[in-house]
């Protein structure tokens, strides 16, 4: 197999939910070893007028044919260009966990494409880049992953001291890969929104103030009820903290 790096823009990005009129743009992007379709359960909590656009990264869902990215930055940087066809309104990005870097990576990217940027990032249960501790999520939260990327049903109590998926394993790789980088100095012109989680055994909401680093506009800091998956078991109060909704 073979990636084709000249997918279309609507192979990387993904529209969950298309209101008529839409006003905004949330596009997201999944945690270490999900895929696009984990944010489907956000759809009845959008407010009105939000399109929910989802990032799918190669190997997985509808594109398993095709090899898996060789890196968080190549992720980035095609998702970056692909969103020159999706900048026509005000759009806000999100990541979870894994998802956090490779979204900030895409607005660093975004930035030196020219592409317009969006009004504010929001990076969720994940650590700044420079505070990375790759490897040590613990086993309820490889199950948890497991069972929300399989769409959420009662399996993932007991598979949390089961072996990770394919994916995941090749996500962590990834990750571990940059986190050796040198991206100390590195930042973005993107008011930055850090949301944590009480009960998150793997983010400790120390470790997560150095994102203000990373942002040479606001940060802004929200510690919500739950844990590292919450936003996508009780995905309501994260959605509202990030679309200003009531």
């Amino acid at each position: 197999m073979s990636v084709d790096h000249h997918v279309p823009p609507n192979r990387w990005l993904r529209s969950l939910h298309k209101p008529s009129p839409t006003t905004n743009r949330l596009i997201c992007f999944p945690y270490a070893g999900g895929g696009a379709g984990v944010y489907g359960r956000w759809v009845p909590f959008l407010p009105d007028g939000h399109e929910l656009l989802a990032v799918q990264y190669p190997g997985r869902e509808d594109r398993l044919e095709e090899d898996p990215p060789d890196s968080v930055r190549s992720i980035a940087r095609r998702t970056a260009v692909a969103l020159q066809w999706f900048n026509d309104r005000p759009y806000s990005v999100f990541g979870h966990s894994m998802g956090a870097v490779v979204a900030y990576e895409t607005c660093r990217f975004a930035e030196m494409l020219g592409v317009a940027g969006p009004e504010e990032l929001v990076v969720a249960a994940g650590e700044s880049p420079d505070r990375l501790t790759v490897g040590q999520l613990s086993g309820a939260s490889v199950g948890r992953a497991m069972t929300s990327s399989a769409g959420g049903d009662s399996r993932g109590e007991h598979e949390a001291a089961g072996p990770p998926t394919v994916n995941l394993e090749h996500d962590l790789e990834l990750l571990a890969e940059y986190a050796g980088l040198d991206a100390a100095s590195t930042s973005v012109r993107v008011p930055l929104v850090v949301v944590t989680y009480e009960d998150d055994p793997d983010i400790d909401a120390d470790t997560v103030r150095s994102w203000s680093c990373r942002t040479e506009r606001s940060c802004r800091y929200a510690v919500l009820p739950g844990d590292h998956f919450s936003c996508f078991i009780d995905p309501g109060r994260t959605i509202r903290e990030i679309t200003g909704g009531a």
